[in-house]
């Protein structure tokens, strides 16, 4: 049976969220003051997928991923855009996965 989920996401710039029976995220938004993001998961499916969520400020400098050379530095392309958040405060949080 799939359902929807929903995971309190905290304000930094990496971090790591188990969903079990993962199939997809759905959307990432604003709720209460705290940055949620809404997964649709199968209660059937047995496995825990382990998403890493990356979270950037307007403006901010997007830290590179971790890499072995020079070149590789600030290769956002490999983290997938997901969302960005207009939250209640004013501020503007840009969501990312890989």
């Amino acid at each position: 049976m799939k359902t929807i989920y929903k995971y309190q996401l905290k304000i930094t710039d990496t971090q790591y969220v188990e969903i079990e029976g993962f199939i997809k995220f759905l959307k990432v938004a604003e709720q209460n003051g705290n940055l949620c993001l809404w997964c649709l998961v199968s209660r059937e499916y047995k496995f825990t997928y382990r998403a890493e969520i990356y979270i950037v400020g307007t403006g901010a400098v997007v830290a590179p991923l971790a890499n072995n050379s020079i070149t590789d530095n600030y290769k956002i392309h490999e983290r997938s855009y997901f969302d960005s958040v207009l939250m209640s405060d004013g501020l503007v949080w840009h969501v990312f996965t890989s």
